[in-house]
């Protein structure tokens, strides 16, 4: 059976964008609840997709969800070794096909142009229509049993 994220449920918010941090560590995921929760706080329950990384099941990020009063968070941890379920995977891949076809003679160049890319770029219709396709919309449930 093929089910889709509409199908689902699942509705396209405006997206939540934190820079600064080199690195993705509990703290950078805390700033990015933080984030979502303020820019979105109509949400009551919100549902976040993660891989297995340690940072994503530290004591202190669960502990911060637990302790959180206004919005419910369900997280929900995608199948080891499953990259093909895990579609930031397949962005960064597309971003990088087109943010690396430059030389960048400064990392600040660089870091401008990825948030410009996933800021303003993106929402250009050439790119919609080539993530689509690079990325699917349709999702198997795979019955184990």
């Amino acid at each position: 059976m093929v089910i889709t994220l509409k199908r689902l449920g699942f509705r396209y918010k405006k997206p939540v964008i934190i820079t600064g941090k080199i690195s993705v560590d509990k703290d950078s995921n805390i700033q990015l609840l933080d984030k979502i929760i303020t820019t979105h706080p109509e949400l009551k329950k919100i549902y976040i997709f993660l891989d297995n990384a340690k940072s994503n099941k530290s004591k202190l990020f669960r502990e911060y969800i637990n302790n959180l009063t206004k919005v419910e968070v369900k997280l929900i941890y995608l199948p080891p070794y499953s990259p093909n379920l895990n579609l930031i995977k397949r962005l960064w891949k597309y971003s990088k096909k087109i943010i690396l076809t430059a030389y960048y003679k400064t990392f600040n160049e660089f870091k401008n142009k990825v948030i410009d890319f996933f800021e303003n770029e993106i929402k250009n219709q050439h790119h919609k229509n080539a993530l689509k396709a690079f990325i699917g919309t349709n999702f198997h449930i795979i019955d184990p049993g």
